[in-house]
Parts: structure tokens; sequence; C-alpha cells
């Protein structure tokens, strides 16, 4: 009984369970921390990742992955991003770029993005 803490603690921290929904048009999984996905309305929020299957170079080194919070208008078919980071090393957390959106703005869905793949799926008609 006194290791229920410890042991809550450690479930609080668990990393998320991400479910792969798809693929961007180069090819790389989009997924979807499911605990993260909220709805409201015509409205979905939700944290999508997607690892590189090749890294991205920058000058700086290779970016392997992201991590976006979105907020999805399935009625208008937008998206505002919330806040982003790029990954040099995802498991360390070595990180390349992390913004944060002041006022997040919505924008069409585009083909083919991160977004389109995510979209389709948490916007899909039952």
């Amino acid at each position: 009984m006194r290791h229920l803490p410890a042991l809550l603690l450690l479930l609080a921290a668990a990393p998320p369970a991400w479910k792969t929904v798809g693929h961007t048009g180069d090819g790389n999984p989009v997924q979807v921390d499911p605990k993260s996905v909220k709805r409201k309305g015509t409205t979905v929020d939700a944290t999508v990742r997607v690892p590189f299957l090749k890294p991205k170079k920058m000058a700086s080194g290779n970016v392997t992955s992201s991590i976006t919070k979105v907020t999805f208008d399935c009625a208008k078919e937008t998206v505002a991003i919330k806040e982003y980071t790029y990954y040099f090393n995802e498991k360390t957390n070595k990180i390349f770029q992390h913004q944060v959106a002041q006022t997040p703005g919505f924008a069409p869905v585009m083909g083919g993005s991160m977004t389109k793949v995510a979209y389709d799926d948490l916007c899909k008609k039952p």
C-alpha cells in the first residue's frame, strides 16, 4: 500500500500509446495519441506525431520526428496548429525547434500532409 503513490506517478508519466492512422504523401506514419482526443461540437483537439522515415537534414543536425497539438474544425475542414516540437532525438528529448502559437488561426487542411491524414481519421463521418 505504501508504494501506491510511486506506482500512480509512474502510470501518469507513461508515454502516449500512439495509434497509426495513415501515412503522409512521402510515406511517414501519422500517429495520434488517443488519450489526447477531445471532441466539442464540430471541433476535435488532438496530439499528432510523425516519425520521419528519412531524417530531415538541417544545418545543426538531422530532425527525426515531430509532435504537434492541433484543433480541427471538422465542419469547415480547417486546422489550427496550437503547438509543435521538432526533435533531433525524441527519446532523449533533444529538441530542434519548439513553438507555441500565441493566437492559433485556422487554415485549410492540405492534401498529403500530416494534418490531412489526421483530419481524415478524426473527422470521418460515421
